[in-house]
């Protein structure tokens, strides 16, 4: 029995000092339950340890204890007082030297603070998991350094949202007594490709430009989250298009639909891709593309007319291999079928109507080619 009250007695005062501690009291939402139970109980023994010493310098102090020297140490305990008043004793003086060492490391680390106004403060002070400290930061920065505040993340489910946390000041209280949902405020939603993994945009919640980021709210579960990472928009809408970019070449390139390129040096190609795309896996891995060439026209850059025009439909196997860097535009054909693969002569103008898809990139286009580019043959 005595153990019992001593082994709870450790716990106790190790829980209070876990759960006051504001240094380390968020952190311990990750530890194992056992682990937290270990980690209570050496603290709690230390402190125990401390109070029942300071027990005994009290009872000599005052007399309370008398320690015979004609007899040994053994013998001795029979003058002690009761094992119950000395473990009652040690525990008051333990919890006393507890709450009084919690209380000082508080108020020397956390000097300045306001603890109820300000506790996003502490949150940024004491959070460990880099989980923790990134939804901090997504709720609580400050509106100035919005673009800071935005962060992806990916669920088990494959779905992902883009926006904040809501700045919600219980949100690692509840998470340290293990409740796990908390308030999203997504400004664009979509999900993962199961094979591909690449992300999909389906939803965007900000399309009312004057609406406010946090009139949409989704609630999330902590542990359902597979990644996070902050996002630039730009940088993460720039990366989007260039993947969808690279999924249509590769489109194109299996379906042998023909292809128009235009080149930033005057120059256009008409013909088949002749590279396998589905080769690369980023754009960036792309240095040139291979061309089964069938036409080749020349323009001038400002007026949009072909000034020369050939017809290598005739001349089996010739291939050309571009710069992707100097591409401007690709265009593509859905009808492989057209009229200029059954060896007819095609008008230039004509010609170019044929494409009416284009393949967007980040590289710049010319304003004249936003539609369909219509050519004329001088």
């Amino acid at each position: 029995m005595n153990g019992l009250l001593f082994a709870l007695s450790v716990i106790v005062i190790g829980y209070i000092y876990q759960n006051r501690n504001l240094v380390t009291k968020y952190s311990t939402s990750e530890i194992p339950a056992h682990h937290l139970y270990y980690k209570s109980a050496i603290t709690g023994f230390i402190f125990f340890s401390i109070g029942f010493v300071f027990t005994f310098l009290i009872l000599f102090k005052f007399s309370l204890i008398e320690y015979h020297q004609d007899i040994n140490v053994i013998e001795n305990i029979s003058f002690f007082p009761d094992l119950k008043i000395l473990w009652v004793l040690s525990f008051c003086h333990a919890l006393v030297f507890c709450l009084l060492f919690v209380w000082l490391k508080n108020y020397i680390l956390l000097r300045g603070i306001d603890r109820v106004n300000n506790i996003n403060k502490i949150y940024a002070m004491t959070l460990t998991t880099p989980l923790d400290k990134l939804l901090n930061d997504s709720a609580f920065l400050t509106e100035s350094d919005f673009k800071n505040k935005i962060v992806m993340l990916s669920m088990d489910d494959k779905k992902v949202y883009v926006g904040t946390v809501y700045p919600d000041r219980k949100i690692f209280e509840r998470f340290l007594y293990g409740q796990t949902e908390f308030i999203f405020c997504p400004m664009y939603s979509g999900y993962r490709q199961k094979e591909t993994m690449e992300l999909v945009i389906t939803t965007d919640y900000l399309k009312d430009q004057n609406s406010d980021h946090l009139k949409y709210q989704v609630i999330l579960n902590r542990k359902n989250i597979v990644s996070a990472t902050k996002v630039d928009l730009d940088t993460l809408f720039d990366f989007m298009e260039r993947d969808v970019f690279l999924n249509k070449l590769r489109y194109v390139s299996s379906k042998k639909l023909p292809v128009m390129v235009i080149m930033k040096t005057k120059n256009i190609y008409i013909g088949h891709l002749a590279d396998n795309m589905s080769n690369y896996s980023t754009l960036t891995d792309v240095s040139h593309i291979g061309i089964k060439l069938a036409y080749q026209c020349i323009y001038e850059r400002d007026q949009i007319k072909i000034t020369q025009n050939y017809d290598f439909r005739t001349t089996k196997d010739l291939y050309c291999h571009l710069s992707f860097r100097e591409v401007e535009s690709i265009w593509f054909r859905t009808k492989p079928e057209d009229i200029w693969l059954q060896e007819k002569s095609v008008a230039a103008e004509m010609l170019f109507k044929m494409f009416e898809h284009q393949l967007l990139d980040h590289r710049e286009v010319s304003t004249n080619m936003n539609d369909s580019p219509t050519m004329t043959n001088e």
